[in-house]
């Protein structure tokens, strides 16, 4: 291994810490720290050693490497050193001066509602959310702050992003230093989600066990409030349930699952001025569709009213995917023509960008149902047109439905 990247590792290291390590508290601190995080062991002498702290004529076995670079994200050291070397080519340094203050809790901004959820708050969130150079920077720098995560990371769910290495990282930078409590299993929720949609439900288990372990306690912090959170979090373990032939506890969670959205549907949330109750069962049939448990969300869309939240900027946005919802859900189980009066209405050019893909797939699925088996060559391209944003975003448990809408 290069001295120089050495070097670097041991600042990225410290810098996702939070502080130098200088000392031999220092080392026992980031052992345990390691230790939490990666689930694996390095000694606090092993860190004094490969920090310099004291001298060593020996190098880092690869399994220390290896684990540091896991400790702030990277895979291996491999995959850490060809980032670092591709990062010359990337874009030049970004000033967020101007980001930091809009951030800042004693800004007008940060505690005006209105401003974080118009044009303004999306456009910010696209810039940073889809360029790699950028949002890599933006990780780096505003991973400590509660601004940053409630109102870019946690509000745009960004599908798009989860087949990507760098995104991941920043992702898990910002919920590691965040002091919510909720901010753990949504990142839970986004690593399992990752599973899903690259077809990859073995290696799910560790986030599942996050969500079971944790689900009492976001009950009883939360109470009866109906959160978009958990509606994720019922559905992939409705899923992990499924997918490990587990059947009755599959239907175990989907019982509590409509039981919470029965009670819990006219509670106010505390919060969140402008929240209603819809994100509950959107985030619930999103993912049931994915899967392709399809009679479930039918039965969630047929007993539940599902209505856009017209408060927020983006509700056009989520009027389409309400209604792709609803059309797979009813296209699948059988009631194809009131599948095709609600796709007749849809308007896919409204979606937003941070959805923008996950909907336009489902919605080409609809569109190769509902057309003509003699239309051969409008088949084709239709199917054309799905293979290509699915290699574009990693999305492959789509490729598993092309068949079940031909």
């Amino acid at each position: 291994m290069a001295e120089d990247y050495s070097k670097l590792l041991c600042k990225k290291v410290e810098h996702v810490f939070g502080r130098s390590i200088v000392g031999y508290a220092d080392c026992v601190d980031l052992s345990e720290a390691i230790k939490k995080e990666t689930g694996k062991h390095i000694s606090h002498q092993t860190l004094r050693r490969f920090f310099g702290i004291i001298k060593s004529n020996s190098t880092a076995s690869t399994n220390t490497t290896n684990t540091l670079c896991q400790y702030i994200g990277f895979r291996d050291m491999q995959e850490f050193t060809t980032h670092q070397k591709a990062k010359h080519n990337k874009a030049a340094d970004i000033d967020f001066t101007a980001i930091q203050s809009m951030f800042n809790r004693s800004s007008e901004y940060a505690d005006n509602w209105i401003f974080w959820h118009e044009k303004t708050s999306a456009m910010l969130a696209e810039m940073i959310l889809a360029n790699e150079a950028v949002f890599e920077l933006f990780a780096e720098r505003m991973h400590k702050d509660p601004g940053a995560m409630q109102h870019i990371m946690a509000m745009f769910q960004m599908w798009d992003n989860l087949n990507k290495d760098w995104y991941m990282r920043g992702l898990r930078l910002f919920c590691r230093n965040s002091n919510e409590f909720h901010h753990k299993m949504y990142l839970a929720t986004k690593e399992f989600l990752a599973c899903l949609l690259n077809n990859k439900l073995a290696d799910a288990a560790p986030y599942v066990k996050v969500l079971k372990e944790n689900l009492p306690a976001f009950k009883e912090k939360y109470g009866t409030t109906l959160l978009p959170l958990e509606g994720a979090i019922y559905a992939e373990l409705i899923i992990d349930a499924h997918f490990n032939n587990r059947m009755d506890e599959m239907n175990d969670y989907f019982e509590a699952a409509m039981q919470v959205l029965k009670e819990s549907q006219n509670v106010q949330i505390p919060f969140e001025s402008k929240e209603t109750t819809e994100g509950f069962p959107i985030n619930l049939c999103t993912k049931l569709n994915c899967y392709g448990l399809y009679e479930l969300a039918a039965k969630v869309v047929g007993d539940n009213n599902i209505q856009e939240n017209k408060k927020y900027e983006w509700h056009k946005t989520e009027r389409v995917l309400i209604d792709i919802l609803k059309a797979t859900a009813y296209f699948q189980t059988g009631r194809k023509a009131k599948a095709k009066n609600i796709y007749d209405t849809i308007q896919i050019d409204c979606v937003s960008f941070d959805r923008k893909n996950l909907i336009t797939i489902q919605y080409l699925l609809l569109k190769l149902g509902f057309t003509p088996k003699r239309a051969t060559i409008q088949r084709k391209k239709i199917k054309q047109q799905i293979q290509q944003i699915i290699a574009q975003t990693g999305m492959v448990i789509f490729n598993n439905h092309i068949s079940k809408f031909e």
